[in-house]
């Protein structure tokens, strides 16, 4: 269901009304839809189209930022770029942790010992 009003008033010109409103039905891969549309003053709705279009248009064609631009735009970087940001912080805070001390009686083999089931 859509349902659109569209209502002008130029000063010297009048009243110009467009009223639209439709309704569909899918089912089953088919579609059936029914509208109306009822315009009165066509010409003033045209006419008010045309003064304010240039202003409709507005902030459609901004281009997107560049890479450079995005933190001054306030984008998001992209999963890549903060993957990688996450394995430099890993990295250099790995460099910064001291190796652990082994002391002679904690050696891996000074605590294992073999055990031979018994037959």
């Amino acid at each position: 269901m859509a349902l659109a009003l569209e209502v002008a008033v130029l000063l010297n010109r009048g009243i110009g009304i467009r009223a639209y409103a439709s309704i569909g039905i899918q089912a089953f891969g088919r579609s059936l839809s029914l509208g109306i549309e009822l315009r009165l003053g066509g010409n003033v709705l045209d006419e008010a189209r045309a003064r304010v279009d240039r202003f409709l248009a507005l902030g459609l064609a901004v281009s997107a930022p560049s890479r450079h631009d995005r933190t001054s735009a306030g984008l998001e970087p992209s999963r890549q770029e903060r993957k990688n940001q996450g394995d430099t912080r890993i990295e250099e805070s790995a460099k910064t942790v001291p190796a652990p001390v082994v002391l002679p009686s904690t050696t891996p083999h000074s605590l294992c010992r073999r055990v031979t089931p018994p037959i």
